[in-house]
């Protein structure tokens, strides 16, 4: 079974279900954002986001990378 955890959820979190033998990952990586800020990070980011996906079970956006996760 596999668990996302809300980016305003502790990280610590995951912790808990790994050590309970689930899957965990803690959701968008960009930390406090302003909403503008955001966008511009989905923007362009956006081709690569919709092409992994395709191929991929998540990917992780951060304020310097997308993350992606088999």
């Amino acid at each position: 079974m596999n668990f996302l955890i809300d980016a305003n959820l502790p990280r610590r979190l995951v912790n808990l279900f790994h050590e309970r033998g689930y899957q965990a990952v803690h959701t968008i990586s960009t930390g406090n954002i302003r909403n503008k800020e955001l966008e511009a990070l989905r923007t362009m980011n956006f081709e690569k986001i919709i092409s992994e996906l395709t191929n991929n079970r998540f990917v992780e956006l951060t304020r310097e990378h997308v993350i992606v996760h088999a």
